[in-house]
């Protein structure tokens, strides 16, 4: 995020506007620079010409209201966040506006209320609105970078020839990619999120084989990603030679809750045999990248709207593969087990921290050396974390 902001204030109300203003630069943070206008269509004009990193937005303007206002707004500067300004208490109209693509809302009648300013003082309110101002521009820039993963894990997809599905485990249900679907011919035919869309497919001889793999990847959580060669039904009737690859993720419990992968044409990979070795793996190497992108890039969204829990998973994840692609002693497998040592060092999980630190510990004197600053300050974590289990009786 750039240190200054440059945030565009839509109010008619001219008390309100001030007061905005005040309690910003009141801040004891870097201070966004404020255009205020009192009109949607002036909004709109400056719009055309301009462009704000934050839109503040109020709902009931003396040329417009309600969600109409979001959604123009949507339409001209999409990629701009929204914090709405609200002087009602409404869930109704709070929820319709997240929908809608907002990023955050303010109920003036509660936020700027004297109560409220006397409570907490201009200064902290002040900081309170520039933080919750710069959370809505960092979700955004994380939703932005998370879509164009997903763009590219679904072109790059598409050349590989894989059937992308996603098992969500708890609710046992399955997103089945428009790739997977082509594969069977039934891309035409609509589906379920029914797992039996898929299982019920495969061939006889070969579903015990199935069931027996995935039951022991599962279970023994295994480091290497699920593989399966089998027979699949084709909408027309034949069967086709697919194999599928995949990669879990368990929760603190050891309890896999969803799984991730793809179905590809092994009889369109016998076809391709004389491209290089060289070529297919790269291309393999590629999926596995930008899976871990979204993984890393989901967990840094959930940490930013303070949702540890979802995070950890997400990040136990990532490092799962990234061990697997990069193998144990890479420099980013270094600070994935770093930032998740840290995650569960500030819930309260010392004993998986300081496993985990430690880890951290030898790969930073590997790569970094002994007295590397950055070394000294893991070691100290190292030190602190230990004394904490001792303390514990961990």
């Amino acid at each position: 995020m750039k240190s200054t902001i440059d945030a565009l204030l839509v109010e008619d109300s001219p008390s309100d506007a001030q007061l905005v203003k005040k309690i910003i630069n009141l801040a004891s943070v870097d201070k966004p620079i404020f255009h205020h206008v009192r009109r949607f269509n002036e909004a709109l004009t400056v719009l055309e010409v301009n462009t704000f990193d934050i839109i503040l937005l109020d709902l009931h303007l003396p040329d417009g209201e309600g969600l109409s206002l979001i959604k123009r707004l949507k339409q001209l500067a999409p990629q701009t966040p929204i914090v709405v300004l609200t002087g009602l208490q409404d869930q109704t109209v709070v929820e319709a506006a997240l929908q809608a693509g907002v990023q955050d809302y303010v109920v003036k009648s509660d936020f700027f209320s004297p109560a409220y300013l006397k409570q907490l003082g201009y200064v902290n309110v002040g900081h309170q609105l520039v933080q919750r101002i710069q959370y809505a521009i960092k979700r955004t820039e994380s939703s932005q970078r998370l879509n164009q993963d997903q763009e590219r894990y679904a072109l790059i997809a598409q050349e590989a020839n894989d059937g992308i599905w996603d098992w969500n485990l708890t609710t046992d249900s399955i997103y089945y990619s428009p790739q997977w679907k082509s594969l069977l011919g039934l891309e035409h035919i609509p589906l379920s999120d029914n797992p039996d869309e898929w299982l019920s497919r495969i061939h006889p001889e070969d579903q015990d084989l199935f069931d027996k793999k995935l039951n022991n990847y599962l279970q023994q959580q295994q480091q290497s990603p699920f593989h399966c060669e089998y027979r699949i039904q084709h909408q027309n009737g034949d069967y086709l030679w697919v194999l599928t690859r995949a990669t879990a993720m368990w929760d603190s419990a050891g309890v896999a809750y969803r799984l991730v992968g793809c179905q590809t044409d092994m009889s369109i990979k016998t076809q391709l045999a004389h491209t290089s070795q060289q070529g297919q793996d790269a291309t393999r190497s590629a999926l596995h990248y930008i899976a871990i992108g979204i993984l890393s890039n989901l967990a840094n969204l959930h940490l930013e709207q303070d949702q540890p829990d979802e995070a950890v998973s997400l990040l136990e994840g990532t490092l799962m593969m990234r061990k697997w692609l990069l193998g144990n002693d890479h420099v980013d497998v270094m600070a994935n087990v770093y930032q998740l040592a840290t995650l569960y060092d500030n819930q309260g999980r010392y004993k998986k921290a300081k496993f985990l630190y430690q880890e951290a510990l030898a790969l930073f004197e590997e790569n970094l050396g002994e007295h590397h600053p950055t070394t000294n300050l893991v070691r100290i974590k190292v030190l602190l974390i230990t004394r904490m289990n001792d303390a514990m009786g961990v």
